[in-house]
C-alpha cells in the first residue's frame, strides 16, 4: 500500500493523477495490432502451404461450403492448439529461445544436407515421369467417360 501511495504522490500532474504512470501500463501494441499481426502471419504462411492446395483440389470435387467449413474448422483447432502450446511450453522450458534456435538450426542444416546430396536432374526427371504417368491415367479416365 505504501508503494502505491508513493507512486501516486510522484505521478501527480497539477491536480490530476496520471493513471498510466501509477499502474505502469505499457502503451505498446494493443489487441487490434496483435489481431492484424496474427492474421497477416497466417495468410502469408498458409497461401503456399500444401493445405491450401489440397483445399483447392478438394473444392473441385466436393461441395465448396463443406470444404470451406472443414478448412476453417481445422485452422481454428490448430490456432487454439498453437496458442495453448505457446502459453504453456515457455513456462515448462526455461530457455525457450535457445531451444528454438537450436531446433531451427538443426532442421535448416538437415534440409541443406538433403538438398546437397540430391541430384537435381535425376529428381526432375523422376518428377516428370510421375506427372506423365498421372496425365496418361487421367486421359484414360476422360476417354472412358466420353464413351
Amino acid at each position: 500500500m505504501r508503494v502505491v501511495v508513493e507512486r501516486i504522490k510522484n505521478n501527480v500532474i497539477g491536480d490530476k493523477i496520471d493513471p498510466k504512470a501509477v499502474l505502469n501500463l505499457d502503451p505498446g501494441l494493443g489487441v487490434l495490432d496483435a489481431f492484424f499481426a496474427n492474421l497477416s502471419m497466417i495468410l502469408v504462411s498458409e497461401i503456399g502451404d500444401e493445405t491450401f492446395i489440397i483445399a483447392a483440389l478438394m473444392a473441385m470435387h466436393h461441395p465448396k461450403s463443406i470444404v470451406l467449413s472443414g478448412a476453417l474448422s481445422a485452422l481454428f483447432v490448430m490456432t487454439i492448439l498453437s496458442t495453448g502450446l505457446g502459453r504453456i511450453v515457455p513456462n515448462l522450458i526455461s530457455h525457450t529461445n535457445s531451444v528454438a534456435t537450436v531446433l531451427y538450426a538443426f532442421f535448416g542444416l538437415c534440409l541443406l544436407y538433403i538438398a546437397w546430396r540430391s541430384d537435381s536432374k535425376a529428381s526432375q526427371k523422376k518428377e516428370m515421369e510421375q506427372v506423365e504417368e498421372k496425365l496418361e491415367s487421367g486421359q484414360v479416365k476422360i476417354a472412358a467417360r466420353k464413351n
